[in-house]
């Protein structure tokens, strides 16, 4: 266009980066350590997310967006799935946030974070679980990534 001094171009790049950003969020996962296991029961227990703690993308989760994260998977899913592809013979039977610092399989957990309780009922699930084939629960979701200044 004529004179606009590259302010098409500069927009037309604005609006590639922001969509390639939104996209780059849909297909975030974390992933989150098994940190206990009960044998006799076919349980397996693990964070899945954890306030002020920096996650694989480097974002940091407030305890407000965990909670609604939570309160939402329960409200909406309730479901255990395979790598993100299908559903897994297991089932959710504990989740909870924190209600205060406490120890699960050796580790500390902070308040707030949320803690989720699995009993696997497939076999050979659970015999890849306890073989380390499966080492933590990964959750897949999107967000609206918000830069923060710091006056």
């Amino acid at each position: 266009l004529r004179g606009d001094r590259g302010e098409v171009s500069r927009k037309a790049k604005a609006i590639q980066k922001t969509m390639a950003a939104i996209n780059h969020l849909r297909s975030q996962t974390w992933h989150c350590p098994i940190l206990k296991s009960d044998d006799d029961r076919r349980m397996v227990y693990g964070v899945v997310l954890e306030p002020g703690t920096v996650d694989l993308q480097g974002d940091v989760l407030a305890l407000d967006t965990i909670e609604s994260a939570a309160h939402k998977y329960l409200i909406q899913h309730r479901t255990v799935g395979d790598s993100h592809s299908q559903l897994a013979g297991a089932e959710v039977v504990e989740s909870y946030l924190a209600p205060a610092d406490l120890e699960l399989g050796g580790q500390i957990i902070s308040q707030g974070s949320w803690v989720m309780g699995v009993h696997v009922t497939d076999d050979h699930l659970w015999l890849a679980v306890k073989a380390g084939e499966y080492t933590g629960f990964s959750i897949g979701g999107t967000g609206e990534r918000k830069e923060i200044t710091v006056d």
